[in-house]
């Protein structure tokens, strides 16, 4: 073994495992995206159909298919929210921090999501969507926002911890 100023180098598993989870979000985005249009909407329907009675209470048909487009536009920001979470943690445990990372997540984030709808266009049943496209990236500013606002109040802590522990 190998050993440079006394200290034993360890491999860097924090960003392999990360961006491991990055591309496992991405594939299941493919699988999803995958499903034709009858697999897609049976999905769908089987989840309004389980939450509509939990949340309002009563069984509406009509008022059970406008809350399925809801979920499913909750679904295409939240899938995309996910992703820009996971593309941020892989990003700052690769060193790569601040603008540059929110930047460089944006770009993989939109990028991806542009190469979804164009894949779902090809997909029987579904249509590529600027609407989805937009939902998809509203998902993930609002993950990377998230993701850096709470970094930031971790560090702030960390630092008034800091000061108040030299008092």
């Amino acid at each position: 073994m190998y050993l440079e100023n006394n200290r034993r180098r360890r491999p860097a598993f924090g960003p392999i495992i990360s961006w491991i989870l990055v591309i496992l979000w991405m594939a299941v985005i493919f699988f999803l995206s995958a499903q034709d249009g009858t697999q897609s909407g049976s999905l769908s329907s089987s989840i309004a159909a389980v939450l509509y009675p939990l949340l309002f209470g009563r069984q509406d048909p009509e008022g059970q298919l406008a809350f399925e487009g809801v979920l499913r536009t909750l679904a295409h920001g939240g899938i995309y929210f996910i992703l820009a979470l996971l593309v941020c943690l892989a990003l700052v445990k690769s060193r790569v921090r601040d603008i540059c990372s929110m930047i460089v997540t944006f770009l993989i984030c939109a990028v991806y999501a542009a190469s979804d709808e164009i894949h779902q266009a090809y997909v029987p049943g579904r249509a590529g969507d600027w609407v989805d496209f937009l939902v998809d990236i509203a998902g993930a500013i609002i993950g990377i926002v998230l993701f850096h606002a709470v970094s930031a109040l971790r560090y702030l802590n960390r630092q008034r911890r800091g000061y108040a522990d030299r008092l």
